[in-house]
Parts: structure tokens; C-alpha cells; sequence
């Protein structure tokens, strides 16, 4: 059974969908479906035209949750979520099946993996902007809390093999994770042999 691939942003402003499809046009994103809830009971629950991606952005402005599955390079399954929190932050879920892509179903990044995790943070960097980026996580299978607060949303997350955030942020993360810096954003990965036995067991 293969797992889900996700990366998750959580923004103060709305990125619109528009930018979204283009950031994956070279990956042959096509949409095959498009659903609007207004909960997560999935009340109201309505399919929407494929040509009609453009009313996207005011739905979710109308505090509607959209969902929208899809494929890359015509093989591989995947989807977005997107939807206004609370606080009024905007938050998209970009996912995709690791079927054909085993070396993404592991708790770490490698060198089999990890042309794909700089590829996905280059779009990131290129599409969102730094000083509206809230947190951005990366990994198979993602636990990430419905919070705004990067202390706890980290306290409490699983899984996050990536994390992006603009430069103006301070975070506490372990030690496993290794620190870099690409323009205006900051990038922590855990890499093969970064993670102490004890603790994968424990995940």
C-alpha cells in the first residue's frame, strides 16, 4: 500500500490557485476533479467543473474548503487542499502517491530522495513570499496540528522530514535537523543517519 506524499503551507494571505498550477505545470499536473465542502463533516458537499478552477480563490475567501484530485506526469495520483483557518491564515495541502516513488516512503531524506525534496522547496521558495509564510512541512504521511503558532504546530507534528520558514522566524528544532539558508527563507532537513535508533522506534 503506498503512502501519501504531502507538503503542507500555512500562509497570512492566500496564494492563488492559479500560481499553484502553474508552479506544477512542469510536472504535468492535470485535474480531474473538484469538490467544495463547507466543514470537514463535509456538509454541503458539491463537485464544481473542471473549467472552472478560476472561482477557486473566492470560494475559499467564502470560508469553503476545496478539494481537487488530480495526476502528475499522467501516473501518479495526487491532490490539493485548500481552506481559510480561524485565524484567517490560508492553508493548502499539496499531496501525492509514493506508489511508484518508494524512496519518498521512509522518515528521512536521502540520496534517493532528495532531488525530489529541493525540487518541491524551489517552487516554495519561488512561488510564496517569505514575509506572508507562516510554516511550511515536508514528508510522507504528515501529523500537522490545525494551529498557526509554529512552537506548537513543531511540538506536536510528525513525520516533517522538511521544514521551510521565512528568516525572521526563531524555531527550536532537534538537533537532527540540519540548518540551511536560501535567500530570505530557512530550510531544516533530517537526513539519513541524522535520526537516533531510539527514536525511529519510538515513531
Amino acid at each position: 500500500m503506498s503512502a501519501a506524499f504531502e507538503v503542507t503551507i500555512m500562509c497570512s494571505e492566500i496564494i492563488s490557485f492559479n500560481v499553484i498550477k502553474n508552479a506544477l505545470n512542469n510536472y504535468k499536473f492535470e485535474i480531474n476533479e473538484i469538490e467544495v465542502i463547507d466543514d470537514w463533516q463535509y456538509n454541503n458537499q458539491k463537485k464544481m467543473q473542471k473549467a472552472l478552477f478560476f472561482e477557486i480563490d473566492e470560494l475559499i475567501n467564502n470560508n469553503k474548503i476545496v478539494l481537487i484530485g488530480g495526476t502528475l506526469n499522467c501516473i501518479h495520483n495526487c491532490g490539493i487542499t485548500a481552506f481559510m483557518h480561524e485565524s484567517g491564515a490560508y492553508c493548502v495541502t499539496f499531496w501525492f502517491s509514493t506508489k511508484e516513488m518508494k524512496s519518498l516512503d521512509c522518515d528521512f531524506i536521502s540520496s534517493e530522495n532528495v532531488e525530489i525534496y529541493d525540487n518541491l522547496t524551489k517552487i516554495i521558495i519561488e512561488t510564496v513570499d517569505y514575509n506572508k509564510l507562516i510554516f511550511c512541512g515536508i514528508g510522507p504521511e504528515l501529523f500537522m496540528p490545525n494551529c498557526i503558532y509554529i512552537s506548537d504546530v513543531i511540538l506536536n507534528s510528525k513525520n516533517v522530514c522538511r521544514w521551510i520558514i521565512s528568516n525572521s522566524k526563531k524555531i527550536n528544532l532537534p538537533n537532527s535537523y540540519k540548518k540551511d539558508i536560501h535567500n530570505q527563507f530557512l530550510v531544516y532537513s533530517i537526513f539519513e543517519g541524522s535520526i537516533p535508533k531510539c527514536i525511529k522506534q519510538k515513531q
